[in-house]
């Protein structure tokens, strides 16, 4: 059987593993501080494994829950670390990273951490019952490849919706820039392309990224009138590279809320 583990179709993709680890790479550069704090968690999660019984429960304690609560924005973190071939227990930790429920909006309304993709049987990878090393392997090549085939999807409808975006460019609503086939096909991509997203957003802090940002996390526009794209830019990149998953901005940004009156003060956003 361990033979087997070792066979070309336990192997993701050569071009998958590059884009997983240029993915990996960008972040780094671009976002130390969230690199930084999902490999401290990771790595003393990493050490609660059982590598000779992967039926024994690793997806429990608090070095589990403090990497979940990071949410999906670590998603392309995860699958970069299942290109090591030896990291095959982050399938799990990829499923529930997905689907765990993360706030009760109203006594009502459970909103859901779920990447929409999942939703669709071709991206649904599980480990079939009985689990052993060689299934977990499988899983793992399947993820891999996937996103890089995710990649491929997210970059063309970016630059769709470029384009859609320079066609409006005379408008001054935000509705106007945030509608439009290739805007609601990156919504529908879900959670999972937040990361990506965010490297968008740090190229381009005067865009509408964070209108994008917001409907993938809340479900909805943020529905604020006023737009301080600075103060905007601040509240998210704290959020992507500091805070949980939980804590993401809603609504209008600091200074919107405080009015034309707002004092420097009043928001202090984490370097």
């Amino acid at each position: 059987m361990a033979n087997l583990c070792h066979a070309v179709e336990h192997i993701p993709d050569a071009a998958a593993v590059t884009s997983a680890k240029d993915m990996y790479t960008r972040l780094k550069t671009t976002a130390p501080d969230l690199v930084s704090d999902f490999d401290q968690k990771y790595d003393a999660w990493k050490k609660t494994w059982d590598r000779d019984n992967v039926n024994v429960n690793v997806n429990i304690g608090s070095e589990y829950d403090a990497l979940v609560a990071l949410g999906p924005k670590v998603m392309p973190l995860i699958v970069y670390r299942m290109t090591s071939g030896d990291d095959f227990m982050a399938v799990d930790l990829r499923m529930t990273t997905y689907y765990r429920a993360i706030e009760l909006k109203s006594s009502w309304q459970l909103i859901l951490s779920a990447d929409n993709e999942l939703e669709d049987p071709l991206y649904k990878v599980e480990v079939e019952e009985p689990k052993d090393i060689c299934k977990y392997k499988l899983a793992t090549k399947e993820i891999v490849d996937m996103h890089s085939e995710r990649s491929v999807q997210v970059k063309n409808a970016l630059i769709a919706w470029a384009e859609f975006r320079f066609q409006h460019q005379h408008y001054q609503s935000s509705f106007h820039f945030t509608e439009g086939e290739a805007y609601w096909t990156l919504v529908d991509m879900g959670q999972g392309i937040i990361a990506p997203m965010m490297l968008e957003y740090y190229n381009d802090i005067g865009g509408w990224w964070h209108e994008l940002l917001h409907e993938l996390v809340h479900g909805k526009k943020s529905e604020a009138r006023v737009f301080f794209k600075p103060v905007l830019f601040a509240e998210w990149k704290d959020w992507f590279e500091h805070k949980d998953h939980k804590d993401a901005p809603e609504g209008p940004d600091a200074r919107a809320r405080w009015g034309y009156g707002y004092r420097a003060d009043d928001f202090r956003p984490t370097s």
